[in-house]
C-alpha cells in the first residue's frame, strides 16, 4: 500500500478567514458570477489541492490509462465549481498512480440513483453513500472488503468503532467510514435569558436538561408562538415525524446511554434487544416528555431558526448551515446531555463502498484505503463542507479548521462535537443483518402507535422486538431464496436484452396489496376514457411509498406505455402543497417497498423521475430540470402555493418504455414531440403492474387529499388500489 505525499500531519493551509468563508458559502454560484468573483474561485480551487498537498488540477486523461469512477455527495450536482474543488482533491493519489484516469462525480440526491447505475453495468468503482439497509440488502451493490483488510493489514482501530460496527456484516465488512458525523446541543440563548433561566454547566445531564426544558417551555396562544423547551430528535435515528420517513422513534445514542441499551444486539446482529429494561426505560423518559409537550421534534435544527425551540440536536455536517442561518440568534453549542451510563450523542453511518462489479478491484481498494485511512481528501472536505472527519486522530485538527474558515463559528463551542468522537461514545443507527429495511417499517408503525399513546412504550417495543426477531430467523433462508430469485431474473433479462425476440416472465405478485382504508369506487372514477383519481399519501419516498395506483398487470420484457395528466386538482376546496405527485408508474407488485420506475409531475417541483431499483430498497430521483424531458416547474408558470382551478394549467404526456431490464422515460408538451426524462433506470424484475399514480404528500398534512385526471392511455388500468398507508 502507497503512502501518501501528505501521510504525517502537515501545516493547514488557508486563505484569510474572510475570503475562505465567502468561498464556503459563496462558491457553489461562482459559475454565475464568474467577472466578480472568479480570482476568488481560482484561490479557492487552488487552496483545496493544498490543502490535498498535490498538484491544482487531476491529471489529464490519456489513451492507455485505467478509467476510474468515483461517486462522491455534494450540495448540489449542478454547481461546477464543488466538481471541480472535488476533482483537485483527488490530485495527491493521482500523483501516486499516473496511470490512472479517476473521474469524481459530484451527486446529490438519493443512493437510489447509484444502485439503477449498478444493476445496469454503469455504476462507479467507488461510491458514498448513507444507506446502509439498502446499500447491504444486496450482494450486488457492496463488495466484502474483508479480504484487503487482510491483505493489506488495515489498521481498523483508526476509526470509531461503533460506527465500523454498522458496516461489519454476516458476509464480511461491506463499506469503510467516509466521515463521522456527530451531534451537540444547540442552544438559543435568548429564551434562556428571557426566561430568567441559568445556562446549564457544560457538564450537565439528562435530569439538568429536563428540568430546563419544563422551565423553559411556552403554550403559544393566538399572539404568541408555541415555544418547546427541547427536542431530543424523536426519530429512529431522530427522523422527525413530519418528513417523509413517518417514523418517531427514539434514537439509539439514548438507549445506549440509559444502561447501555440497544435495539441490536451488539454481538449478534441478527438479534433485536429493544425490549430490554435499559432500552425501555430510556424509551419511557424520552416519549413521556414529548406526550408532556416539553419536548418536540425540531427535526434536527432546521425549526431552530424559527425561535420555537430552547434545545435541539445539531449535527457536525451541517456547521455550513449554522454559520449563515443562525447569524441573527443569540446561540452557542453545548455537549449532548450526560445519561445514566455515561455520555453518548448520534452518529452518521456515511460510508465508502466498492462496486462488485468493478474491473479494478485492488486499484479500487488503493483509493479507498486512501479516502478512509489517509488525511488528504478529509482535510480538503473540512475546508470545503467544514465536514467532521472519519479518522479520530484529525479531529482536534477539524476543530482547528472550523475556526479558521467559517468565521461565525469562531466563538462557537465546536469541540463538543469532537469530544464524543475522541471518546467513541457516538452511536449511529443499528442495522439488523438481514432484513434491515422491513425492521424500519416495523419501528416506524409501533413507534407511531408509542407517539400517539395508543399502546405503553413497554408493550410497544415487546411487539417490535417479537416482530424484528421473527423475520431476522427466516433471514438466511429467505436472503438465499431472493439470491436464487434475483440470479434467474437477471439472466432473463439479460436475455431479453440479447435477443430480438420478447419474453414473458411471471406475472407480478399482487397477493401482498395495499388494502384502501375507502372502496375503490371512492378512489377512482372512469368516464370516456377519463381516467380521475384521488390521491393520498407520502408518494415515492424513500424505502416505501403510499398513493392511490390504477394500473394493469404486464408480464413482457419489452412495451410502451403512456398517458396525458390533463388537471390536478385541490380537493373539498382545500390548496394543495409542496410535493403532491402525479404520474406514470411500474411497479414489481402492490407493496408498498415495491421497485419501480416513476415519471410525473410534482407540485411545487417539475417532472421527476424516481425509480427503485430492487424492493425494500432507497429511492432513486432525478430532479426536474437535470435533462430536457425533466421539465422544470418555471415551464407551466403556476403558483402552487395559491388556490387554482388548475394546478397544470398545460396538458403534460408521460411516456415509459421497458426493454429487458431497462425502464427509459419521456415526456411530450404536445403528444408528438417526446424529450427522454433523465438516464434510464434499470429494475431487476419481471412481471410488472403499470399504471396510474396520484398521492398528496401528507408528509406536510396527514389529511390532506388531491384529485387528477388522466386521458390519452394506451393501456387499461383494471385494479384500482391504496398502496401503503395513506
Amino acid at each position: 500500500m502507497g503512502e501518501s505525499a501528505t501521510g504525517s500531519i502537515m501545516p493547514i493551509h488557508v486563505m484569510p478567514g474572510e475570503v475562505w468563508w465567502d468561498v464556503i458559502r459563496e462558491g457553489r454560484r461562482f459559475t454565475r458570477r464568474a467577472a466578480g468573483k472568479g480570482a476568488v474561485a481560482a484561490a479557492a480551487v487552488a487552496a483545496v489541492g493544498a490543502l490535498g498537498g498535490g498538484a491544482a488540477s487531476a491529471a489529464a486523461t490519456q489513451n492507455g490509462k485505467i478509467k476510474l469512477e468515483f461517486r462522491a455527495w455534494t450540495q448540489d450536482a449542478s454547481y461546477q465549481t464543488e466538481a471541480d474543488l472535488m476533482q483537485r482533491a483527488v490530485a495527491p493519489w493521482l500523483s501516486q498512480n499516473p496511470g490512472v484516469d479517476l473521474v469524481v462525480h459530484a451527486q446529490a440526491g438519493s443512493i437510489g440513483n447509484v444502485m439503477s447505475q449498478l444493476l445496469a453495468g454503469t455504476g462507479p468503482d467507488v461510491y458514498h453513500s448513507w444507506h446502509p439497509q439498502s446499500v447491504f440488502s444486496n450482494p450486488l451493490f457492496a463488495q466484502n472488503l474483508t479480504p484487503y483488510v487482510k491483505k493489506y493489514n488495515a489498521d481498523l482501530s483508526v476509526f470509531n468503532q461503533t460506527q465500523l460496527a454498522v458496516f461489519q456484516q454476516p458476509r464480511g465488512l461491506l463499506a469503510l467510514p467516509y466521515y463521522l458525523g456527530t451531534y451537540a446541543m444547540a442552544f438559543n440563548l435568548t429564551l434562556f435569558d428571557d426566561a430568567g433561566i441559568a445556562y446549564p454547566d457544560q457538564a450537565w445531564d439528562y435530569r439538568a436538561y429536563e428540568h430546563a426544558a419544563r422551565a423553559l417551555t411556552k403554550k403559544g396562544t393566538s399572539s404568541t408562538k408555541q415555544i418547546w423547551g427541547g427536542s431530543l430528535g424523536l426519530g429512529w435515528m431522530g427522523s422527525p415525524p413530519t418528513d417523509a420517513t413517518g417514523d418517531p422513534f427514539v434514537p439509539p445514542f439514548i438507549a445506549w446511554g440509559f444502561g447501555g441499551g440497544s435495539y441490536v444486539d451488539p454481538s449478534d446482529p441478527s438479534r433485536c434487544v429493544a425490549d430490554s429494561t435499559a432500552t425501555v426505560k430510556a424509551n419511557e423518559w424520552a416519549y413521556g416528555l414529548s406526550r408532556e409537550g416539553v419536548v418536540n421534534n425540531a427535526g434536527a435544527w432546521y425549526s431552530f431558526t424559527s425561535g420555537q425551540y430552547a434545545m435541539a440536536p445539531a449535527p457536525s455536517f451541517d456547521l455550513t448551515a449554522a454559520a449563515e442561518q443562525f447569524r441573527q440568534l443569540k446561540w452557542d453549542f453545548w455537549p449532548m446531555p450526560t445519561f445514566p451510563h455515561g455520555p453518548a450523542t448520534g452518529a452518521t453511518e456515511d460510508m465508502l463502498v466498492m462496486n462488485p462489479a468493478t474491473k479494478y478491484p485492488d486499484l479500487a481498494w488503493d483509493f479507498m484505503y486512501w479516502i478512509a485511512f489517509k488525511p488528504d481528501w478529509q482535510r480538503s472536505m473540512m475546508a470545503l463542507y467544514l465536514l467532521s472527519p472519519a479518522l479520530t486522530s484529525l479531529w482536534e485538527e477539524w476543530v482547528r479548521v472550523v475556526g479558521q474558515v467559517a468565521p461565525p463559528l469562531r466563538t462557537k463551542n465546536v469541540k463538543v462535537f469532537a469530544d464524543m468522537a475522541e471518546l467513541n461514545r457516538a452511536f449511529p443507527k443499528q442495522i439488523f443483518a438481514y432484513q434491515a429495511t422491513q425492521a424500519d417499517g416495523i419501528f416506524a408503525a409501533w413507534g407511531q402507535k408509542m407517539s400517539a399513546n395508543q399502546i405503553s412504550v413497554a408493550e410497544g417495543l415487546r411487539q417490535i422486538t417479537s416482530q424484528v426477531n421473527a423475520l431476522e430467523a427466516v433471514g438466511p433462508q429467505e436472503a438465499a431464496q431472493s439470491a436464487a430469485a434475483l440470479s434467474k431474473i437477471v439472466a432473463e433479462l439479460k436475455q431479453a436484452q440479447n435477443t430480438p425476440k420478447v419474453l414473458t416472465f411471471g406475472p407480478p405478485p399482487r397477493v401482498d396489496a395495499g388494502l384502501p382504508p375507502t372502496p375503490a369506487s371512492q378512489l377512482v372514477t372512469v368516464k370516456n376514457n377519463t381516467y380521475t383519481l384521488i390521491g393520498q399519501g407520502k408518494g415515492p419516498a424513500g424505502q416505501s411509498d403510499s398513493g392511490t395506483f390504477a394500473a394493469m398487470p404486464f408480464d413482457l420484457s419489452k412495451g410502451t406505455f403512456s398517458c396525458r395528466i390533463t388537471g390536478i386538482y385541490a380537493y373539498q376546496n382545500s390548496t394543495i402543497q409542496d410535493g403532491c405527485q402525479v404520474a406514470l408508474m411500474a411497479r414489481s407488485s402492490l407493496a408498498d417497498a415495491a421497485a419501480n420506475a416513476t415519471i410525473g409531475y410534482a407540485t411545487g417541483h417539475g417532472v421527476h423521475l424516481h425509480s427503485r431499483s430492487l424492493p425494500s430498497v432507497g429511492e432513486g430521483d432525478q430532479k426536474d430540470g437535470t435533462a430536457p424531458g425533466l421539465i422544470p416547474r418555471a415551464r407551466f408558470h403556476v403558483n402552487d402555493y395559491a388556490a387554482a382551478k388548475n394546478y397544470l394549467p398545460m396538458p403534460l404526456w408521460l411516456q415509459l418504455s421497458r426493454d429487458g431490464g431497462q425502464w427509459t422515460a419521456y415526456t411530450s408538451l404536445n403528444g408528438k414531440t417526446w424529450a427522454q426524462a433523465g438516464n434510464p433506470v434499470t429494475l431487476e424484475v419481471g412481471g410488472v403492474w403499470i399504471g396510474l399514480w396520484v398521492n398528496s404528500n401528507t408528509a406536510w398534512n396527514a389529511n390532506m387529499k388531491i384529485q387528477a385526471s388522466f386521458d390519452d392511455l394506451t393501456f387499461k388500468p383494471i385494479t384500482f388500489v391504496q398502496v401503503g398507508t395513506p
